[in-house]
């Protein structure tokens, strides 16, 4: 007969059972939810859609291309940011640890604003230009109104100017 366990082997081999336990219930729930996701399509979620979706000729473009990276995606960044909070829990030492403690929420929102603004900045300045690039075009050629002239005047001062300062080059 063999000796009984110590109380704190016996209370350890419970804790093992118990995450365990929920691993499984973890990778379950997981594997739930990717279904789910490769079988939300344009109609929701629809097992009748994902049948006829699977029958059609364009499957892999479907489910492979479009909706599987969608769901791995979604899986790799729902990672991502439970580790980014356990680290932050564990760094600070402090369980109620969030995002706002070290200003990381306010420093990627200042991120979105500058390359939101970057971008329209760009689209609308490249717009112009190619405007401006327009109207000289024309003015060359002799299809531009007196009026338009101003346009093709200005447009020809800015690229002398962009050119001037370096903005103008590749």
């Amino acid at each position: 007969m063999s000796a009984p366990l110590p109380v704190a082997s016996a209370a350890a081999a419970h804790d093992s059972r118990r995450r365990a336990r929920l691993a499984l219930a973890l990778a379950l729930g997981a594997a739930v939810l990717a279904v789910l996701g490769v079988m939300t399509g344009s109609e929701g979620w629809s097992w009748r859609v994902l049948v006829v979706d699977l029958q059609s000729d364009q499957a892999q473009l479907i489910l492979g291309e479009i909706r599987l990276p969608r769901t791995l995606g979604a899986f790799g960044v729902g990672a991502m940011l439970g580790l980014a909070g356990a680290l932050a829990q564990g760094l600070f030492r402090n369980p109620l640890a969030d995002p706002y403690l070290i200003g990381s929420a306010a420093g990627a929102g200042l991120a979105i604003v500058l390359v939101l603004a970057a971008s329209t900045l760009s689209g609308a300045f490249i717009g112009a230009l190619i405007g401006a690039a327009n109207a000289a075009s024309l003015e060359r050629i002799g299809l531009v109104l007196p009026t338009s002239m101003c346009s093709a005047q200005i447009a020809r001062l800015a690229a002398a100017r962009m050119n001037e300062t370096g903005l103008g080059r590749a």
